[in-house]
């Protein structure tokens, strides 16, 4: 019964903190709460020294045919947060965005560059500071209740 406990414990801290889909291209993203930023890093097979990448992050419902870059507008309507970088002699790439404000909800992070036959992305559910201390909150006294039985 403590196995199915804990297995639960983990696919929950799972979901709340985020999952992979393309760790080669797209790491685990990790987000800092206090300067709302996300650092995104990972690898464009193929690349070299130099070649560039764009890392978009898509609003919750969003998808990259939404993506306008010759429209404000719309680019703004679709996309959280956009940075750009270049890649190191292994095809590695890191890029912050700044992240103010978000809601909680999935964001989609998307890598593109032109050693990519596609884009690539994953699927990352974003929670607020407090959220997520609320939810280590409820981890506790689930841990706490399981061990006194």
């Amino acid at each position: 019964m403590k196995t199915i406990k804990l297995l639960s414990l983990v696919l929950a801290v799972m979901m709340i903190f985020g999952s992979v889909a393309y760790a080669d291209v797209i790491n685990q993203p990790v987000v800092d709460d206090q300067n709302a930023t996300i650092t995104v890093t990972g690898t464009i097979p193929g690349a070299s020294y130099g070649d560039s990448v764009g890392i978009y992050v898509l609003k919750p419902g969003k998808t990259s045919a939404e993506i306008d870059v010759t429209d404000g507008e719309k680019f703004k309507a679709a996309v959280a947060g956009f940075a750009a970088g270049l890649t190191d002699n292994e095809g590695n790439y890191e890029v912050v965005i700044g992240l103010d404000g978000l809601g909680e909800g999935d964001y989609t992070i998307l890598a593109s560059s032109k050693k990519l036959a596609e884009d690539k992305s994953l699927v990352y559910y974003f929670a607020s500071k407090e959220a997520k201390l609320d939810f280590i909150e409820e981890l506790k006294e689930i841990v706490d209740a399981s061990g006194s039985k």
